[in-house]
């Protein structure tokens, strides 16, 4: 009795690279720029961190304590003595940049491990950190404003909570720009389409 032997079937090719887009910023990075960004983003990280750390809003006195309302704090050098209030507003601003800023790090590991990054790229790795930071101002105005929770004073306001929220926002920022939206499209009533209206598409 013969014996058929067959061949396992062979693995499914991997799909091909789609093709980039028209425009500029087609080609690969150089490994020298992927370096330097690397590195100035670790820089800025480090830099935003330091920030809400020193700007941190000091603990409340305890009771019968002499201290100074706006007491003075270091920063690179420099003293400065500001108001709770800018305080946490500065430190919930360097948050939203620090989530921007690990989103960079988190998307350039990817596509220098995949080999996928292109300069077209790198406009968004360098707007995302500012992107974070407007987005995590937005939502802590909104926070204030009573829009989306109840008013609180600084005194009692918790800064953990907002600095959270911030790193947060700036993290997952396409998400917060969606939540935002989502939001205020169910309190306004929408725009009426120019004619020449072109919808997105995504």
């Amino acid at each position: 009795m013969a014996v058929i032997s067959t061949a396992p079937p062979a693995p499914p090719a991997p799909p091909a690279p789609a093709a980039a887009g028209p425009g500029p910023g087609a080609g690969p990075v150089p490994g020298v720029v992927i370096v330097v960004l690397a590195l100035l983003f670790v820089a800025i990280s480090v830099v935003l961190v330091y920030t809400v750390i020193q700007f941190w809003p000091a603990p409340a006195p305890a009771a019968g304590a002499q201290t100074s309302p706006n007491p003075e704090f270091n920063y690179f050098g420099f003293g400065f003595s500001l108001p709770d209030e800018a305080r946490i507003f500065v430190v919930v601003v360097a948050s939203g940049a620090v989530g921007g800023a690990i989103h960079s790090l988190r998307s350039l590991m990817w596509y220098v491990g995949n080999r996928n990054l292109v300069w077209s790229w790198l406009l968004m790795y360098c707007l995302l950190p500012v992107i974070g930071a407007l987005l995590a101002t937005i939502f802590y105005v909104v926070l204030r404003g009573g829009l989306l929770t109840v008013q609180t004073s600084s005194t009692n306001l918790n800064v953990y909570g907002f600095a959270a929220v911030g790193a947060l926002v700036g993290l997952f920022s396409e998400q917060a720009a969606a939540k935002l939206k989502d939001v205020f499209s169910a309190m306004f009533a929408p725009a009426e389409q120019g004619a020449d209206h072109v919808a997105p598409t995504h």
